[in-house]
């Protein structure tokens, strides 16, 4: 657990923004490390000097469940190749993604830059894929075959990854 809980605190925080980051150093800036902090819940928040700090617990309506939203950007470019295709997107959306999420996402067409590990801005269509999930190993797993699968099947860097603070969600 203490490999896990790390990257999905770092991914919690990130959500936050930079104005609840600065919030939460001041708050527990001159606080000792609370004792949980080796062995700290899932629902934690790792502050930005590294002190975890539980959550405070959510109690969703009956109706709902907690979820966390997973956001996972795809870019169309390719280096030395076509961008890649419509067709080509629904076939990997169909083989990779379905499959792993069948109960249900959204895919958004979008467009954007970035800096690549040249150091160049590149510009380019991408895919956003929205599936709201109860974290948990399987998932992990899932989402990390998803974003591996791209990045071998289509020469890319990286598959964008965000995750939001858990939601109470109903369908």
């Amino acid at each position: 657990m203490s490999e896990q809980v790390p990257n999905r605190l770092v991914r919690v925080l990130g959500g936050l923004g930079a104005v609840a980051a600065l919030a939460i150093t001041l708050f527990v800036a001159n606080r000792p490390p609370p004792p949980e902090a080796e062995t700290a819940p899932d629902n934690a928040v790792l502050t930005p000097n590294a002190t975890v700090v539980p959550a405070p617990a959510m109690q969703c309506p009956e109706e709902s469940r907690l979820m966390t939203r997973l956001e996972l950007v795809f870019g169309m470019s390719r280096k030395g190749a076509e961008p890649v295709s419509d067709v080509e997107w629904q076939e990997f959306l169909d083989a990779e993604i379905t499959p792993r999420f069948p109960d249900g996402l959204t895919v958004l067409v979008g467009y954007g830059q970035w800096k690549g590990g040249d150091g160049k801005i590149a510009k380019e269509a991408s895919r956003i894929l929205l599936v709201w999930h109860t974290p948990d190993e399987t998932t992990e797993q899932r989402i990390v075959a998803i974003r591996e699968a791209w990045k071998v099947r289509f020469k890319q860097e990286s598959v964008l990854r965000a995750e939001s603070a858990a939601s109470c969600v109903s369908f």
